[in-house]
């Protein structure tokens, strides 16, 4: 394997997005969602002024479930390999006027926006589907770097036609 594979010419392995808000918050990750640095986090707050930097949520492990097949769109590096390559179904990627993200899976299209709430550390993430045939499911798996820090994800379930 390629030790090299996870800093690759591929844009969606490198570029960066960022969110913050009027208390100094921020989301910031690359944009197929792997934290590649250390200051990557979907919610890193400051502590003490902007002297201290707590990441309440480093990212989250997501899938999705069609007719019961497994297609993860998270993206990972690790020790000379990327698991889940999940940047293969990121088809497109809007920054304005909050991150945006659409997944190609199937006939299915998917988007996922992050909002940053400008007045309180509350994130945002939604995923809803923009076109489909058949049902969909979306689990995630949160994942904190302050491992005593319990993470609330409250979950909407919107039916559209077809889910």
């Amino acid at each position: 394997m390629d030790n090299n594979i996870c800093r690759s010419n591929n844009p969606l392995l490198e570029r960066e997005w960022l969110e913050f808000n009027k208390l100094g918050a921020y989301s910031n990750s690359t944009i197929c969602g792997m934290n590649n640095k250390r200051y990557h986090g979907l919610l890193v707050v400051p502590c003490n002024g902007l002297e201290k930097w707590a990441n309440v949520l480093a990212k989250f492990e997501e899938s999705v479930f069609i007719e019961n097949r497994l297609y993860e769109i998270s993206t990972n590096c690790y020790e000379g390999s990327i698991y889940p390559d999940g940047y293969k179904y990121l088809k497109k990627f809007n920054f304005l006027p909050f991150p945006k993200f659409y997944y190609y899976i199937e006939d299915r299209k998917i988007e996922k926006t992050i909002f940053l709430q400008q007045d309180k550390n509350i994130l945002i993430i939604r995923s809803i589907p923009t076109q489909a045939s058949a049902p969909a499911w979306f689990p995630s798996l949160a994942h904190s770097a302050n491992p005593g820090l319990s993470i609330n994800v409250l979950r909407q379930h919107a039916r559209a036609r077809g889910w």
